[in-house]
């Protein structure tokens, strides 16, 4: 029976395999590490993955992605209008509120929640974890998630999860994965000292979200002590800004009209923007090449944007990343001084701009590789793998070395309850209560609440 960690990626999702031998990445039908994070339908058959590629944009109306920022949310809410807006398929309000995908199966008109496309995700997870182990089917997982997930939206992975048949363990946070892929090996080593804490900072820059944690590393625990999110800044938003460039040219050249306005078009766009951006990637590229075939009306378009004019581009994002890191130190009352290393994963990370960025917010020394930026991790796989890991330590299959997670509770949680006019008298003030924690821990007569955690409080928590 295998014991995997799935990275649940807004684009891609990547799946870890816990063996005796260590973690592996297990490949798909096509021998890709990635899987595209897509369900497409045509007439009454299903495509997930790989298999919905070659149908994103004949059949952009039936296939589905992107979604993790949608699932377990209120179709009302500002962010998913705005999530909405970019998408090409038609979203819909559920009777309920929530939000679902309207799509066309064999001729008629059907309706599709969020959990039910992550379910067929899931179901191609399990098909692909099968192929690669002679059938054996999925034991146990870890499924990680951004930090910043509600309780309504970790319900629904867990509800997606249920629907597939897949046994999960737990859901991990995306960053604490990424620590826990970092540091237990070492701990395995001893390089950390017993008692002193060793502080890493983790910078995460992915498709659709950017998250700084600090994290507190001794000899067989890792402590979290902050994350912080800006939700809406990942890589897709550098790709939008060279959208937008071609299509400024494409309007200035041939007088066409917009190609932003057309579904097929704004595809093929975003697709040749993902290509120029990774070009900007080594240091010295001063100029990318930039050609797509048919954007419209059977006109292509053949341009060049150069590293100057994609800086300038992006210098809004670039600003935004100094927000969250600034955040996740003073939380953690951590300065850079004292960091024993800055680590960056996520695809967006790679783009040359934001580690020179980084490097200079942190003050670190741009002569060195990477700019003085650790980049041990692979930027792809890390959480996968650290999802991986932890399905292990949890697992009854696997006798794993001890190592402590100490995870950082994201939001704060207050337990309220209503009180019965024909109750007693009101209760005395229980003085034992008012512990370590003050007065927020304490329950005083006639109040109806009380804080059980605070932001970042550890948990476990005994």
């Amino acid at each position: 029976m295998a014991v995997v960690g799935i990275d649940l990626g807004n684009l891609n999702i990547v799946i870890a395999q816990a063996q005796r031998g260590g973690v592996d990445v297990i490949l798909n039908e096509n021998s890709n590490r990635q899987n595209p994070n897509l369900v497409s339908i045509a007439d009454k058959q299903r495509y997930v993955g790989e298999q919905a590629v070659t149908l994103a944009r004949s059949n952009y109306k039936n296939t589905i992605y992107a979604t993790k920022r949608l699932i377990g949310k209120r179709y009302d809410e500002p962010d998913v209008q705005q999530e909405i807006e970019s998408l090409p398929f038609k979203v819909i309000k559920l009777p309920s509120g929530g939000v679902g995908y309207e799509v066309s199966y064999g001729g008629e008109p059907t309706v599709l929640s969020p959990e039910q496309v992550v379910a067929m995700l899931f179901g191609k997870v399990s098909e692909i974890v099968k192929n690669n182990n002679n059938g054996v089917p999925i034991a146990e997982a870890v499924v990680a998630i951004p930090g910043w997930f509600t309780d309504s939206q970790r319900r629904a992975v867990l509800d997606a999860a249920e629907i597939s048949g897949l046994n999960v363990l737990r859901l991990m946070h995306e960053s604490t994965a990424v620590a826990l892929s970092y540091g237990i090996y070492k701990s395995v080593r001893s390089l950390f000292h017993e008692s002193e804490p060793q502080h890493v900072l983790f910078l995460d820059l992915g498709h659709s979200n950017f998250c700084a944690s600090v994290v507190a590393f001794i000899q067989g625990k890792l402590i979290v002590k902050s994350a912080v999110y800006d939700r809406s800044l990942g890589g897709r938003d550098f790709d939008k800004q060279i959208v937008d460039f071609m299509a400024e040219q494409f309007q200035t050249k041939y007088k066409l009209g917009d190609p932003r306005g057309n579904a097929k078009a704004l595809l093929k766009l975003q697709a040749a923007a993902e290509e120029a951006k990774k070009s900007f990637s080594p240091a010295g590229v001063s100029e990318a090449s930039i050609s797509v075939e048919c954007v419209m009306e059977d006109t292509d378009l053949n341009t060049a944007l150069s590293l100057d004019e994609f800086e300038r581009r992006v210098q809004p994002l670039l600003a935004r990343l100094e927000a969250p890191i600034t955040q996740a130190l003073a939380e953690a009352g951590v300065t850079p001084e004292q960091l024993a290393n800055v680590e960056v994963v996520g695809g967006g990370t790679r783009v040359n701009s934001v580690k020179l960025h980084i490097a200079g917010l942190l003050r670190l020394d741009k002569t060195k590789l990477n700019y003085g930026l650790s980049t041990t991790l692979n930027a792809d796989e890390a959480v996968s793998r650290g999802c991986a890991l932890q399905a292990a330590i949890l697992s009854s299959r696997f006798q794993v070395k001890p190592f402590e997670v100490l995870e950082a509770c994201p939001y704060p949680i207050k337990l309220s309850w209503e009180e019965s006019p024909s109750a007693a008298a009101p209760m005395e003030e229980d003085e034992s209560a008012a512990g370590a924690e003050g007065e927020e821990a304490s329950v005083k007569a006639g109040e109806s609440s009380v804080l059980l955690f605070k932001r970042n409080d550890k948990v476990p928590n005994q």
